[in-house]
């Protein structure tokens, strides 16, 4: 039992160390696009993320939400699409028409429909995570980070106490200290 404890242990633990320094790529790959390259919405390995801030999608999407956006080639009607307003906002609607030059769009719970160019297209809308908004609002927030970081210490603090090197020692009947002779 305590073989197979260890065992989760370790893989939780190399499995928190790579999800953790992907995630730092991550955010150093978008800190680096927004800061030196000026991209409002950078695309990691073609895609982007967004939160969702108004009610226009609803209530397919909807305040709070996430959307996972991809780049493609064309879009048709019914897909949903991310565009740029040309003000460093980006704006998500459904395509109601395709036109020579663009798209004619409209929020689910619009009455207006919309214009766009195909050069502000950013991409379509192919995973919606309900709430991850909220929550990655509330991580940017001095009280997030900090309950980030207390998780993630208490998590390798407690794995370090359980870890079975200890019952290891015990066993080869050494206790991991240097010794000395007189």
């Amino acid at each position: 039992m305590k073989r197979i404890l260890g065992a989760i242990l370790k893989t939780g633990r190399v499995l928190l160390a790579v999800a953790a320094g992907l995630l730092l790529v991550y955010n150093l790959y978008m800190l680096a696009a927004r800061a030196f390259f000026g991209e409002e919405m950078p695309m990691f390995f073609g895609v982007a993320s967004a939160a969702v801030v108004s009610g226009s999608m609803e209530p397919e999407i909807n305040v709070g939400d996430v959307v996972i956006i991809r780049a493609q080639d064309s879009y048709g009607v019914g897909d949903v699409i991310s565009f740029s307003n040309g003000d460093g906002t980006y704006t998500t609607h459904r395509v109601r028409s395709v036109r020579e030059d663009g798209y004619e769009t409209r929020g689910d719970a619009n009455n207006v429909s919309e214009e766009v160019d195909k050069s502000a297209v950013v991409g379509k809308v192919v995973l919606v995570i309900p709430g991850l908004g909220a929550a990655a609002a509330f991580l940017q927030t001095p009280a997030g980070m900090f309950a980030v970081c207390g998780g993630a210490v208490a998590v390798w603090f407690l794995a370090g106490l359980i870890s079975p090197r200890k019952e290891k020692r015990r066993k080869d009947g050494t206790q991991g200290d240097a010794e000395t002779e007189n």
